[in-house]
């Protein structure tokens, strides 16, 4: 899903500079705090380069949004094809879905541990922890303007249902599936996540790499799965 439609590649350029720019921006002194001032200045544009791209500072909060999620699932859906192939099984995965429960588990649990390890919430350099920070900032923000919180969650629930399919196709080439709707088992899994993410930043926001424990997220995930 996508908040901008088609643009020019050079506008697509100047876009996503203001975005990298706001997700610091965001995060350090909240979405309410930031000013149009202060976030183009942090762009090196003019307030009136800020106007020709977005209409208000909420419509640049819904393009952050978008601009992770199109990148968080790209990258995971990169992740798991590179290992398996989206069309054809190979034949390491032939022979796990007929493994003996056991292995099965022990294989999903490494996969997902590498995934949730190797990912990072946003690829924006070395604003890991920043990304982590402008999240919640998004979210909270949002519960403050009702009017907001429907576009929001839509952008969010579009990403659950794209990573849903992603983990069940997973799953399935290991012969398990996921014992409560693949949708639940998402919200519970990002919500685990997150938390992980946040007891990670020891440094403050300033901190350039995060490392989340991932074994609390790949736990929850095995209680919720079963061997077919």
């Amino acid at each position: 899903m996508t908040v901008t439609g088609h643009i020019t590649e050079r506008r697509q350029r100047t876009r996503e500079k203001l975005i990298r720019a706001a997700i610091s921006v965001f995060a350090h002194s909240g979405v309410a705090g930031a000013s149009i001032e202060q976030l183009s200045e942090a762009a090196g544009m003019t307030r009136g380069a800020f106007y020709s791209n977005f209409e208000s500072k909420d419509e640049l909060v819904l393009a952050v949004i978008d601009f992770a999620i199109e990148r968080m699932t790209s990258e995971l859906r990169t992740h798991i094809e590179v290992r398996h192939g989206e069309d054809s099984p190979c034949a390491e995965s032939e022979s796990l879905a007929t493994a003996d429960p056991q292995t099965r588990r022990r294989e999903i649990a490494a996969t997902a541990l590498r995934v949730f390890e190797e990912r990072r919430p946003i690829p924006v350099g070395s604003a890991t922890a920043e990304w982590i920070v402008c999240e919640k900032e998004i979210e909270l923000y949002t519960v403050r303007v009702p009017e907001l919180r429907s576009k929001y969650q839509q952008l969010m629930d579009a990403q659950l249902r794209t990573i849903a399919e992603i983990v069940e196709t997973t799953l399935r080439r290991h012969g398990c599936h996921p014992t409560i709707p693949s949708l639940d088992l998402l919200r519970i899994l990002a919500a685990v996540a997150r938390q992980s993410q946040m007891d990670a930043i020891t440094d403050g926001i300033g901190q350039a790499d995060v490392q989340a424990d991932a074994k609390s997220t790949v736990q929850v995930l095995l209680g919720f799965i079963d061997i077919d």
